[in-house]
């Protein structure tokens, strides 16, 4: 990525957070902090950790008086600018800090929060080695377990988590975007989103198959199936409504972003026309501009407790 490209990457990733907070199943969210205040000093393991999204969200919520999290991500752009948005955030809620590269500490008080961000993958194997003796009491894994194979995935989790640790996965995309008032060419959209779908059950990492468009389903089965007890689950649809007549600014951007998502996969595939394709685009973007676009996207939360 370009230093423009992850400057836009990253200004749709904090729309993103917005939408995302209004979208998140509430009571599963609740019964992941109760544990969190359960667990002494939580440690907390955050996955795809992107800008720090989940790592701010826990830390507003205010589960502990002392908190340590691992955030791992490969994307070295996107962790500076998780460091740099966590010690705003601090900052902002009167904590003093301090933080060198990939670290920081931040302290108020009785309380206290330290925050290690590491690049990397989670199923490398180096970094795996160098987190396991660590007695997470939680990983969380937000919007990204439908970019991973979820078997081995979960596997590497359960490796990495204490008895009784809770695994917190949320926005799982599982099976349905609609788009709304409904596109003139009904079909054409039909299909347009068939094929957006099927290129999320074409991902492969390596030669091993993600999550795919069915996330939110396979993930509470396949969780069923290595021994979770789970704990928590519901529906984090993203919906997204102009009231009236308008979209908060963090909507407009997310939109613009999913429709210009939607459009490239269509690129990639030789039975979308690019003629319908681009006219489809034009006329969506014009519908967000004006504010008539209505947005619906089937999502679920899981906790899952280690036995």
């Amino acid at each position: 990525m370009t230093a423009a490209d992850t400057a836009r990457f990253c200004d749709y990733l904090e729309a993103k957070r917005s939408v995302d907070d209004e979208s998140l199943h509430k009571k599963t969210f609740q019964r992941f902090t109760d544990h969190l205040k359960k667990s002494g000093v939580p440690i907390i393991l955050d996955v795809g950790t992107g800008t720090g999204a989940m790592i701010r969200r826990i830390v507003k919520s205010s589960p502990a008086a002392k908190l340590s999290f691992y955030g791992v991500d490969e994307s070295e752009p996107l962790l500076r600018e998780a460091e740099r948005a966590l010690g705003e955030l601090f900052r902002e809620l009167g904590y003093s800090v301090s933080s060198r590269a990939g670290f920081i500490s931040a302290a108020r008080g009785e309380s206290g929060v330290e925050v290690r961000l590491l690049r990397g993958d989670i199923l490398d194997g180096q970094l795996l080695p160098s987190l396991s003796g660590i007695p997470f009491s939680a990983v969380t894994a937000h919007a990204f377990m439908d970019v991973v194979p979820l078997a081995e995935t979960l596997a590497a989790f359960k490796r990495l988590m204490r008895k009784g640790a809770a695994l917190y996965a949320t926005i799982n995309y599982d099976g349905t975007t609609e788009l709304l008032p409904s596109f003139a060419d009904r079909s054409f959209e039909r299909l347009l989103l068939a094929v957006y779908n099927r290129s999320m059950d074409d991902r492969r990492v390596g030669s091993l198959p993600t999550g795919g468009s069915r996330t939110g389903t396979t993930l509470y089965d396949e969780a069923v199936r290595q021994g979770f007890a789970i704990a928590g689950f519901g529906s984090s649809d993203w919906s997204v409504f102009p009231w009236d007549g308008r979209y908060t600014r963090d909507e407009e951007v997310f939109l613009r972003a999913l429709v210009e998502t939607i459009y490239d996969e269509g690129l990639k595939h030789g039975e979308i026309a690019a003629g319908a394709l681009g006219a489809w685009k034009e006329s969506r973007v014009e519908t967000v501009r004006s504010g008539r676009l209505a947005l619906n996207v089937h999502q679920t939360d899981l906790m899952a407790l280690r036995r």
